[in-house]
């Protein structure tokens, strides 16, 4: 992969703030990683921070499994929503998320994955008002997963703050546009908060449950496919990192300070397939976690992104995980999601084991990119490394 030229800098100016481990003191490295960035954190919220910290130090079930169940709201969209058979299901119990995915992966593996995942954010349309382009629904079914041993995962594919009412999350946005956002009295100003208002709705579910989540905005940001990420195809302009820095310090202060949202495990997650992996970092003091969302061709995609996790491994003292993964797809003309070529999920997993063995849990996204559409995923989720529900 192209490292941008900013990385070395960036890694020594790390290590004279402490963000990097010395290799002398693990204790010392564990205690600092295991503190989250809201130092008001509800007990429980510790106590799970601390259980994924602690995976590293483990010889079994040290890798948590996950999946993508949809996006939330999901009668409202046909994504995700047809069996293995191509077929169209419907939800016959009222669940705002596809646990047909859930399903699936059970039938095919005898087990249930650990962390169950969904979206808020339906930002692929164009909206005038956040209120209907951000739905919290999926939030009273997760809660319910999580009384039965689940963990919750978070992510949001949001529209755009900036006041055309004709965007979506993939309309490019400039960096003066950008600026505006945090301009006080600003009409962009107004529509951002209106968006974090509505997904602090749902957050708040999950609070008011102490339910804690791990929490994925404003992924991929070192790309140039989301209104918030990279403003060129390499990597993002420096200008546009020290942006992207602040509009996640600024969500960051906004829900754990202003909204009081205290179960939440932030997650800083490029996209492993471009540049500037680091330059986006908001700071220790925003992220608990470091991930990559990593899609895959073949095996030489797997060992590129063996020198991508060594790079945020050794840059920053957080835990690790693949945060989305899968193989590349295509878009099918029947509305179906399916695999470019059947992909080997027990080949990956042996390739953490053997040389990502800090990677902490992985996320399957849905429909053809999960593992019961693939290659080996019973072989996969019985590996005596990964942890499936019941066994974290």
């Amino acid at each position: 992969m192209k490292l941008s030229p900013f990385i070395a800098a960036l890694t020594i100016a790390l290590v004279s703030t402490g963000c990097v481990s010395s290799g002398n003191d693990r204790t010392e490295e564990s205690n600092k990683a295991a503190q989250l960035s809201n130092p008001d954190s509800s007990l429980t919220t510790q106590e799970l921070y601390r259980k994924l910290v602690s995976l590293e130090d483990k010889t079994e079930n040290k890798l948590l499994s996950g999946l993508f169940g949809g996006y939330s709201d999901i009668e409202r969209t046909d994504y995700g929503r047809y069996n293995g058979d191509g077929e169209f299901v419907q939800d016959e119990q009222g669940q705002k998320v596809d646990d047909n995915e859930m399903v699936r992966i059970e039938k095919v593996t005898g087990k249930r994955p650990v962390i169950y995942a969904c979206d808020f954010g339906l930002g692929w349309n164009a909206y005038e008002k956040a209120s209907d382009a951000i739905y919290t629904g999926c939030a009273e079914d997760l809660i319910l997963k999580a009384k039965q041993g689940h963990v919750v995962q978070i992510s949001n594919h949001l529209i755009s703050p900036i006041n055309t009412f004709s965007d979506n999350f993939k309309t490019a946005v400039s960096n003066q546009e950008y600026a505006r956002i945090f301009e006080t009295g600003s009409v962009e100003r107004a529509r951002w908060l209106d968006i974090m208002d509505e997904v602090a709705i749902g957050l708040e579910k999950f609070k008011q449950a102490d339910v804690p989540v791990i929490f994925r905005p404003l992924h991929e940001m070192n790309g140039d496919w989301f209104w918030w990420g990279a403003d060129n195809a390499e990597g993002g302009t420096a200008e546009r990192q020290a942006l992207f820095v602040k509009l996640y310090q600024d969500m960051h202060k906004y829900l754990s300070e202003d909204k009081g949202l205290n179960n939440l495990i932030w997650v800083y997650s490029p996209d492993r397939g471009r540049p500037s992996l680091v330059e986006y970092y908001p700071g220790d003091a925003y992220v608990d976690i470091v991930g990559l969302d990593a899609y895959f061709n073949g095996q030489a995609d797997i060992d590129d992104l063996k020198a991508d996790y060594r790079v945020m491994t050794t840059t920053f003292n957080k835990p690790y995980a693949l945060t989305e993964t899968g193989p590349r797809s295509n878009w099918n003309p029947n509305g179906r999601w399916l695999p470019k070529t059947p992909f080997d999920y027990h080949n990956l997993i042996k390739e953490i084991e053997k040389d990502m063995p800090k990677t902490a849990f992985f996320i399957t996204w849905n429909t053809g990119f999960g593992p019961s559409w693939n290659l080996n995923a019973k072989e996969a989720f019985n590996h005596p490394w990964v942890a499936t529900l019941g066994e974290f």
